[in-house]
């Protein structure tokens, strides 16, 4: 029910905040449960029973994402909110303790200089576009 979820990561600090979230967002299993469904759903020439394989389908990828990755969702949403109350922004969540120590991985893997250029690589990115 959000307007313009994916808007909402199109914002500096949005983006900063994505690659935080990213991995769990990025689930691995989504793609190849869709292709699943998919191919089940090719299988069937019957419209009666491709229409109630479809909306079991469905209903089975939507109780997945609700359950795997809406609470990641959740928690960029908290923290996007966080960041967009302090005129801080992205620097506020650096400077939280507990936001740094939960980051520790995100920080080994993606480094916050590299991060940095991310960000200005999918700006100048969308710019192009």
């Amino acid at each position: 029910a959000e307007a313009d979820p994916l808007g909402q990561i199109a914002t500096p600090d949005g983006w900063r905040l994505f690659l935080h979230h990213y991995a769990p967002l990025a689930d691995a299993k989504l793609p190849l449960l869709r292709r699943q469904a998919d191919r089940e759903l090719r299988a069937l020439a019957d419209p009666a029973a491709y229409a109630q394989a479809s909306a079991r389908l469905d209903a089975e990828l939507q109780e997945y994402c609700r359950r795997e990755l809406l609470p990641t969702w959740r928690a960029y949403r908290a923290d996007l909110a966080r960041i967009s109350d302090d005129p801080r922004g992205f620097q506020a969540l650096l400077a939280n303790k507990r936001f740094r120590t939960d980051q520790r991985e995100v920080e080994k893997r993606f480094p916050w200089q590299d991060q940095e250029v991310w960000v200005e690589y999918f700006y100048v990115t969308l710019e192009a576009e």
